[in-house]
């Protein structure tokens, strides 16, 4: 997911937070700014 670590786009880790609150997958954040979650 692009943009989720920065500060300036904060509506894109909301979404993600929200839309993995219920999966068994972590969403895992870069240095980089942006996550992955492996799907199981």
């Amino acid at each position: 997911m692009d943009d989720y670590g920065f500060r300036t786009c904060p509506g894109a880790k909301a979404a993600a937070d929200e839309f993995f609150r219920d999966k068994p997958e972590p969403v895992v954040m870069l240095s980089t700014g942006q996550a992955f979650a492996i799907k199981r």
